[in-house]
């Protein structure tokens, strides 16, 4: 996961030095986000110890988010018309895939996943959902 990791951070920041002025930065934009989409493809790939079996299902959601990005924003910018639909639905499916791999992290790190959206609970740790009722207990 390291190299993972180290190489999304590379990739980040090859990305992030773009300014959008130099004639091949589109090319070069689509050519870091498809490795980008093969890096999160290699993740989901990897064999997670049955202490962490949710990171596999986030791992999978995490590299189908990627892959709908990247194929948006080469649909935003391979038609020689940049379309800002299809670049706000590729953004969309980035955050989704960054969100899920940061839940990743979190999980391997040992941290709570503070979302209102999502409840992670260890194998260690019983989960009792809350009462949506107003029933009152017998006493």
């Amino acid at each position: 996961m390291s190299t993972f990791c180290d190489n999304i951070s590379y990739i980040n920041d090859q990305i992030n030095t773009l300014d959008g002025t130099g004639e091949s930065d589109v090319e070069t934009l689509l050519k870091h986000l498809d490795t980008l989409d093969d890096q999160f493809s290699q993740m989901a790939e990897l064999v997670v110890p049955d202490e962490f079996s949710t990171i596999d299902n986030l791992a999978d959601e995490a590299s189908e988010n990627m892959s709908m990005a990247v194929s948006y924003y080469h649909e935003a910018y391979d038609s020689g018309t940049f379309n800002p639909n299809y670049a706000d639905a590729a953004y969309e499916y980035y955050t989704r895939a960054n969100i899920r791999l940061g839940y990743i992290l979190q999980i391997l790190h040992g941290e709570e996943i503070l979302d209102d959206n999502v409840r992670y609970v260890p194998e260690d740790e019983t989960f009792e959902p809350e009462s949506t009722s107003n029933e009152q207990p017998d006493e």
